[in-house]
């Protein structure tokens, strides 16, 4: 099956050109410094796009849209053993993909992919998926040049189902959209308005035991309660585990969150009331 959609290609009632249309307007090129390439695709929230770890190896990267516009990219997360990267980006008014619960797929499904092979502009493959080995990753009958890896897995609505990693045994592997969800959620909370990523709070390298605070969205509840970039959540007191309770802790619907923060050296509580956000307000000195 040829790499590149054919306008003659029909999936049932669905022309395969107007879907090859949509899912790439939802889906990026990603480089650093104009060197090296993979691909990554647009989700809600706006300005954000998701990738492989192994394609966002810098903490600043360079994003293209299908139009040719181009847009600094900041890592936001990263996790390598789910091999997905969460990037931010100023909004480019392009329609994000929607996301399909993996769960629902089924043995035979036709699906298509999105890439930028060998570096070239996007473009789209075809097949069908072959195998889902639980939640770990979505195998399908398709053919993945290199530049396809962080570019979307997609259903023949356009709904997201998968993110491309790597090919084994003449397979293309997807991480499962259940999987991208439950990632973005952890790392990107825009109910409470701040981004985290895991880190050792000693420098040693250890495993993480703090959380620190990447971005913080204006007029959010987090800006309005005195959260800032560089602040380090850490573990309730006597508590010296590490950040898997605290992550399930802001997963929390209680009105009220009650973190406890390092900054500077200096110990604090801060509260978050997690109501509507407002304009943005102005920060205490």
């Amino acid at each position: 099956m040829d790499d590149h959609c054919d306008s003659s290609l029909s999936m049932g009632n669905i022309h395969s050109a107007e879907l090859a249309s949509r899912i790439l307007a939802g889906t990026v090129r990603v480089s650093a410094n104009g060197r090296g390439s993979g691909s990554g695709v647009l989700i809600e929230p706006a300005g954000t796009v998701v990738t492989n770890a192994h394609v966002a190896t810098r903490p600043e990267l360079e994003v293209q849209a299908i139009g040719g516009s181009t847009l600094r990219a900041e890592v936001a997360a990263r996790d390598a053993s789910i091999d997905l990267a969460l990037l931010r980006i100023e909004d480019s008014g392009a329609e994000p993909l929607p996301i399909r619960d993996s769960d629902s797929l089924r043995v035979g499904e036709i699906i298509l992919s999105t890439g930028n092979p060998w570096g070239m502009a996007q473009s789209v493959a075809m097949g069908v998926i072959h195998s889902l080995p639980g939640e770990r990753l979505i195998a399908a009958d398709i053919r993945l040049a290199p530049g396809y890896s962080g570019g979307g897995m997609v259903d023949a609505t356009g709904a997201l189902v998968g993110i491309n990693t790597m090919i084994s045994g003449g397979l293309g592997l997807a991480v499962p959209s259940n999987t991208v969800t439950r990632f973005v959620r952890t790392w990107l909370r825009p109910r409470l308005g701040f981004a985290i990523r895991p880190v050792s709070a000693g420098g040693s390298g250890g495993r993480p035991d703090a959380l620190l605070i990447t971005e913080v969205a204006d007029g959010s509840p987090a800006h309005r309660s005195g959260l800032m970039v560089g602040d380090l959540l850490t573990p309730p007191e006597g508590r010296d585990d590490d950040v898997s309770e605290l992550l399930s802790s802001l997963e929390t619907d209680a009105d009220v969150v009650n973190l406890q923060v390092l900054r500077g050296g200096r110990e604090m509580s801060i509260e978050i009331r997690r109501d509507h956000w407002t304009q943005p307000a102005s920060r205490a000195a």
